[in-house]
C-alpha cells in the first residue's frame, strides 16, 4: 500500500485548453510527493480531454468535473474534499504563475514550521504588472492587512499554501473569485489570534493580457475590497 502524498495540488480550470498540459508538465516533473487535483469547471473547450490525457498518464494525476461552472470556489471546494496529502496548495491553471516555484515555498513554509504560506507577487525587486491591476492589488492587500492585523503583502495571491487540516476544518464556503478574501481574511485573522503561523515568499509572476484569456476585470477591485470587508465582519 502507497503512503498519501505529502502535498495535493488543487487545479482549478475553465476554458484553459492553451496552457493546461504546460502547467500539468511542469507539475508532473516537480521532485515532491504529490498528487494533482484537476477540477474541470464545465469548461466548453478541450481542457476536460486534455485533463482526461494526464490523469490517465499518472495516477498521481486525478480529474474531478463539475457539470456547470460553479466558480473557483466551489473548485477549490471540491479538489479539497478528494485531497489526501497533509499540505494542500493552489495552481491556477493560466502559467501566471510558475509551478517550479512550488517546491522551494513549500520547502520554506515547512523549514520555517508555517501553517499557512502564500507565494508573494510584491516581494520581487522588481515585479512585472500591468499598473492597473499592480496598485489595484497592492491596495487590496494592504486593506486586507489593515482588517486582519497581519501584514499580508499579496492576499490575493494565485500562490498559496494551507496545512490541510486547517482548511478542511474551516471549509471553503465561497462559490466565486470571493474565496480569495475569505482565504486571506481568514489567515490573517487566524494569525492575529496566534492560531496559526503565517509565512510569505517572493515568486514569479507573468501575467497573462485580456487578449491571452485574463480573466479579471477592473470591477474585481471594489468587489475585493468589499468582500473583504465582509469576511471580517463577519468573522469578528
Amino acid at each position: 500500500m502507497s503512503l498519501p502524498p505529502e502535498l495535493s495540488i488543487a487545479v482549478c480550470a475553465k476554458d484553459e485548453e492553451r496552457t493546461l498540459g504546460g502547467v500539468l508538465e511542469l507539475l508532473a516533473a516537480l521532485p515532491i510527493s504529490k498528487e494533482i487535483l484537476i477540477v474541470d469547471d464545465g469548461s466548453r473547450d478541450r481542457t476536460n480531454r486534455i485533463a482526461k490525457e494526464w490523469a490517465a498518464r499518472y495516477d498521481f494525476i486525478h480529474l474531478l468535473e463539475h457539470g456547470r461552472s460553479l466558480g473557483k470556489g466551489a473548485g477549490l471546494r471540491t479538489a479539497l474534499g478528494a485531497s489526501s496529502g497533509a499540505y494542500f496548495a493552489i495552481q491556477d491553471a493560466d502559467l501566471e504563475y510558475d509551478p517550479n516555484d512550488i517546491p522551494r515555498c513549500f520547502q520554506a513554509m515547512k523549514e520555517r514550521r508555517c501553517d499557512i504560506f502564500f507565494g508573494s507577487r510584491f516581494l520581487q525587486p522588481n515585479p512585472t504588472h500591468y499598473p492597473l491591476f499592480f496598485w489595484g492589488n497592492k491596495i487590496v492587500s494592504r486593506w486586507v492587512s489593515l482588517l486582519t492585523g497581519v501584514r499580508i503583502t499579496d492576499a490575493y495571491s494565485g500562490r498559496k499554501f494551507f496545512r490541510t487540516e486547517f482548511l478542511k476544518n474551516w471549509g471553503i464556503e465561497s462559490g466565486g473569485f470571493e474565496v480569495e478574501a475569505e482565504l486571506a481574511v481568514k489567515t490573517g485573522r487566524a494569525a492575529a489570534g496566534g492560531k496559526l503561523v503565517y509565512g510569505e515568499l517572493p515568486i514569479v509572476y507573468a501575467p497573462r493580457t485580456m487578449a491571452e484569456g485574463k480573466k479579471i476585470r477592473t470591477t474585481d477591485g471594489a468587489r475585493a475590497v468589499i468582500s473583504s470587508l465582509r469576511w471580517r465582519l463577519r468573522l469578528g
